[in-house]
């Protein structure tokens, strides 16, 4: 019995390890299982973040391409407004009446003086446009009533009496040709022509302005006047050309303005130039009033003007002035008559 007992305990002793072990082991493999689910519940919230970031860069990305799209989208829907504005706008048939506001902005868009983009006195007005002009020429000059010298001073030619007076080189101030002026158009409504203008008035720099009138030159004409130079009014089209009526350049003398190297200064061909209306008068290159004239377009590169002006030299030798006139049709004294150049 003394031996039995001993024995039986330490049966037992290893029976109880052996079972501890066991647990042990159990225990350890459990904890093994969660570390390997945690690992991989670790690895795949890595992955999972990773492809988060990923996915993040590329929403920012198709984000951005996707508001680029709605920006360059926006533009061109305001641009095909602006254009379907624009083509309603010149749809829209002009008034016959209209207040104050409706011409603020005219069929074509512009505000009423409006200014025009490259030239700086061009102005928008409803339906048409208005430009003002202008010229300053002045210059100092030595002049001679005559430049031939057969001695001694005296100035004359084929046999005649000098004239009286100091007509040798002389200085002199001029105002040449210095004007001012407006033209313009205006579109009619239901029309294929425009209505056209111009008022142009000439003006002294150097002298108070008066009749032109000199110790040589007798002249009812006031130099200064309002809209004493080319002014008229009349009807335009770029295909069938213009009608005009008022007073203008004869077309002898447009026709020919390209060949005048002094133009509108005192070597103007006009100074040593006569024709049929006598003395030095110019018809042919005159500025005739009283006048309705064509002016055809340009076709094959020509073009050509037709005037009527009634009434130029009512009297049989050319010596009486237009009718309704201050001066003659020449240009100098009306009384000087001549139906031929008279020599030199």
């Amino acid at each position: 019995m003394g031996v039995a007992l001993p024995a039986l305990m330490l049966a037992m002793s290893a029976s109880h390890t052996a079972n501890a072990q066991s647990a042990n082991d159990a225990e350890v493999k459990a904890l093994r299982a969660q570390v390997e689910q945690l690992q991989k519940a670790v690895n795949q919230l890595s992955s999972g973040q990773q492809q988060s970031t990923a996915d993040a860069k590329a929403a920012k990305q198709q984000a951005d391409e996707a508001k680029a799209k709605a920006a360059q989208a926006a533009a061109e829907t305001a641009k095909l407004q602006k254009a379907t504005a624009n083509a309603n706008a010149a749809l829209i048939p002009a008034k016959a009446s209209a207040s104050a506001s409706d011409l603020e902005i005219d069929a074509q868009g512009h505000s009423f003086l409006q200014k025009k983009k490259g030239n700086p006195l061009t102005f928008y007005t409803p339906g048409g446009e208005i430009t003002a002009y202008g010229n300053i020429d002045i210059s100092a000059d030595a002049t001679s009533k005559s430049v031939v010298d057969f001695g001694n001073g005296n100035f004359h030619s084929n046999g005649t009496t000098p004239p009286v007076g100091n007509f040798g080189w002389l200085p002199a101030i001029a105002s040449n040709a210095s004007y001012l002026g407006v033209r313009g158009f205006q579109r009619l409504p239901s029309s294929e022509f425009n209505f056209v203008y111009q008022f142009e008035l000439g003006y002294d720099i150097s002298a108070t302005p008066g009749l032109r009138q000199t110790n040589s030159q007798i002249s009812d004409n006031v130099n200064g006047a309002l809209f004493n130079r080319n002014t008229w009014v009349g009807f335009a089209n770029p295909e069938f050309g213009a009608i005009k009526i008022g007073k203008t350049n004869a077309p002898y003398d447009s026709s020919t303005g390209g060949f005048n190297p002094f133009a509108g200064q005192i070597g103007d061909m006009r100074v040593i130039m006569g024709n049929t209306g006598g003395d030095n008068r110019v018809e042919f290159s005159a500025r005739l009033e009283h006048s309705i004239w064509y002016e055809s377009p340009t076709v094959g590169g020509f073009q050509f003007n037709a005037l009527f002006a009634p009434g130029q030299n009512r009297a049989n030798n050319s010596d009486n002035i237009p009718a309704g006139s201050s001066d003659c049709a020449g240009g100098n004294d009306p009384l000087s008559g001549g139906l031929f150049p008279q020599g030199l």
